[in-house]
């Protein structure tokens, strides 16, 4: 029976190693299944915030109360978005750093998600600066997503080798949330996307030392 579920399990991975796609791409954030460029970008079947914010600038146009049903459930509807990119950001940059003991293990969280209309701004705290927080943006332009890490606060006082590291998470968190095109102080790289082989052997290399 042992060897059975030994067996099962090597072929079960086999063959998710099999389906999983060559290179980094788009996963859902949303809690419907939504990409992060569907969340701000206004169509049909997406554009979660463009469709929120409106229905919110109609509620005021009515003379609706803040505190009336429809007004409140909206925020709702715009808060989830906020949890969800949080759990994004935590699940995919925040574990990932934490995992390798980055600057000794100092604590790095998230301090605030603002989303707008087009744009979402998550600002990220690390203990060893508490007051200069670094604040990764997504904004939707002609339909594309654009990321960048701006204003980059506490990012500044990394040493070199501390810096390549960071800026490697957040290509790879970029990457994940389907960013098109990097921009700001910070040297990302968005596409051509990373190969999972390379993204692990990228990790591997720096938890040994030795440069990818």
């Amino acid at each position: 029976m042992f060897g059975f579920l030994v067996w099962e399990l090597k072929e079960n991975w086999r063959l998710y190693r099999a389906n999983r796609p060559r290179n980094m791409r788009a996963e859902p954030v949303g809690s419907h299944g939504e990409t992060m460029l569907r969340l701000p970008r206004p169509a049909c079947h997406s554009g979660t915030l463009p469709k929120a914010f409106s229905a919110l600038r109609r509620a005021v146009q009515r003379g609706e109360s803040s505190d009336g049903k429809r007004f409140r459930r909206t925020w709702a509807a715009i808060h989830r978005v906020e949890l969800d990119v949080q759990r994004f950001v935590e699940r995919e940059l925040l574990n990932l750093l934490a995992d390798r003991r980055f600057l000794a293990g100092a604590a790095i969280g998230v301090r605030s998600v603002h989303a707008s209309i087009n744009r979402i701004d998550v600002a990220l705290t690390c203990a060893t600066w508490p007051d200069r927080p670094a604040v990764l943006s997504w904004e939707c332009l002609a339909g594309r997503l654009v990321g960048r890490v701006s204003p980059t606060g506490w990012v500044n006082y990394l040493e070199p080798a501390d810096c390549a590291t960071l800026a490697a998470a957040v290509s790879g968190l970029f990457q994940r949330a389907g960013v098109a095109e990097a921009s700001g102080p910070v040297p990302l790289t968005v596409l051509p996307p990373f190969t999972w082989l390379n993204w692990v052997h990228l990790w591997q290399s720096r938890v040994t030392g030795v440069q990818a």
